[in-house]
């Protein structure tokens, strides 16, 4: 698929109003997750979070998570231009229109690093987003590389999209897949949907490809995002 988050698309927030400024949304998320400058990212508060979240999905598959080597963690902001209004959060900034994403990062030794997206959500003008991060769901992430665009425009973990070969029966095919290890198969038409072992997408889509003659490509469903504003989407690490 396009690049994205997955759809359906968020709304844009209500904006402007004191919470959109940059410098307010990193300070208060940093708070948040109990980051302490200085110190490894992998002994932070919050990655174990992400960390268990990630082997609960790989255990669905009988592949145990190995131990996180080292962890990140990125803030991904869709910055619009500034409003010429009185409430606005900065005249001469850009403003966030889009509720920020904070991407955390770990390497584990596999293919793919591990992803988990937490999205903050502020609820009124001024305010933060009280159950920031420990009550938000995490997004699970496969990221293939450490750029814009593998950060950005991940793929969503254990996720594939199959292309099949015209006439093909998907009732004849689904037990095939299953028993390669996919699980949650799912035909439309000329493509099927699956899940498979989590952040080792790209050789599992290969092994599809080489394996099976009703195969006509194998890929990672990435996420997509809207891109019709500017300056568009940023990316900023933080640890």
């Amino acid at each position: 698929m396009s690049d994205g988050m997955p759809l359906p698309w968020p709304f844009p927030w209500s904006f402007p109003n004191p919470a959109s400024s940059l410098s307010s949304i990193r300070t208060s998320a940093l708070i948040a997750l109990e980051i302490e400058p200085g110190k490894n990212a992998s002994d932070q508060p919050f990655i174990s979070a992400v960390q268990e979240a990630a082997a609960k999905l790989s255990e669905k598959f009988s592949t145990p998570l190995p131990v996180v080597k080292a962890a990140e963690l990125y803030l991904i902001q869709a910055l619009g231009e500034p409003i010429a209004s009185p409430m606005a959060a900065s005249k001469d900034g850009p403003l966030v229109v889009f509720p920020p994403e904070f991407l955390f990062v770990l390497d584990v030794g596999l293919e793919h690093l591990v992803g988990g997206s937490v999205i903050w959500e502020t609820a009124l003008p001024g305010y933060g987003d009280p159950e920031f991060p420990w009550k938000k769901e995490i997004a699970l992430r496969s990221v293939r590389e450490r750029t814009y665009r593998g950060l950005v425009y991940p793929a969503i973990a254990g996720s594939l999209m199959i292309g099949l070969v015209d006439g093909t029966d998907l009732s004849q095919i689904q037990q095939k897949l299953t028993d390669f290890g996919l699980q949650d198969v799912a035909g439309f038409g000329f493509f099927a949907t699956a899940n498979c072992a989590p952040f080792e997408e790209a050789s599992i889509c290969k092994k599809l490809e080489n394996e099976f003659d009703f195969v006509k490509y194998a890929e990672m469903n990435n996420v997509v995002r809207i891109i019709d504003f500017s300056p568009g989407w940023s990316l900023t690490r933080l640890i």
